[in-house]
């Protein structure tokens, strides 16, 4: 018998639910298996521990009722403004679409809208209103020079 198989028959092995010939040719591997016998040990070991756990403390002999009477007299989790988390979580989600529309109806209202200069093509500029003196490129030189 090889190493896995015997791994895969070890809680079996224990519990004595193999047929004796498979029980012997369990023992012949362990008595030439140092590997095999020592993880058989160590499960052995984890066994006992586990059997020597306290009755007392083990689940379903009144200590579920004990954590369900702790449950019940716990407070309660404070909720922001008294809405439950799928409220919010539902709010956040109506803000992101809310936003996501917006700015998909801005983008496409700019792509749409004419640009500034297509704009005040035909228009007087408002800068000679401004300036009413007129452009002199000598003395625009002079102060670049400066």
């Amino acid at each position: 018998m090889d190493c896995s198989r015997v791994r895969n028959l070890t809680t079996a092995f224990l519990d004595g639910a193999l047929a004796e010939g498979q029980r012997a040719e369990i023992r012949d591997h362990l008595d030439g298996c140092p590997e095999c016998s020592r993880e058989l040990g160590e499960l052995r070991e984890t066994i006992g521990m586990l059997g020597a756990w306290a009755p007392e403390s083990a689940p379903g002999n009144g200590t579920d009722t004990e954590v369900a009477r702790r449950l019940l007299a716990a407070p309660a989790v404070a909720r922001p403004f008294g809405f439950p988390a799928r409220w919010w979580a539902a709010a956040g989600f109506a803000a992101a679409l809310l936003g996501f529309t917006a700015g998909l109806l801005l983008e496409l209202e700019l792509r749409s809208a004419p640009s500034f200069p297509e704009k005040v093509r035909g228009t007087p500029s408002l800068a000679a209103d401004l300036h009413p003196l007129p452009f002199d490129p000598a003395l625009a030189d002079s102060l670049e020079q400066r």
